[in-house]
């Protein structure tokens, strides 16, 4: 798989037993791959532009999760 070079990618680690909760599904679905964080966190679309810095990207998405988890 080709990545482009601006590409952020970001790996995410979770205390046992939130990261289903935070991405509402099985995390056993997710292991040892790849997956845009909008496909599972669809209320990300629009919000995570290119513009954003990593760190904004990275806020973005960590209120998101949260949420969905109700931390």
């Amino acid at each position: 798989m080709q990545i482009p070079a601006d590409t952020v990618l970001v790996g995410v680690r979770f205390w046992p037993g939130a990261g289903g909760p935070a991405f509402g599904l099985p995390l056993a679905e997710l292991r040892d791959q790849r997956v845009d964080v909008i496909d599972c966190l669809p209320r990300l679309a629009g919000q995570l532009r290119p513009e954003l810095t990593p760190q904004h990207a990275l806020s973005a998405i960590t209120a998101a999760a949260s949420a969905s988890a109700g931390c």
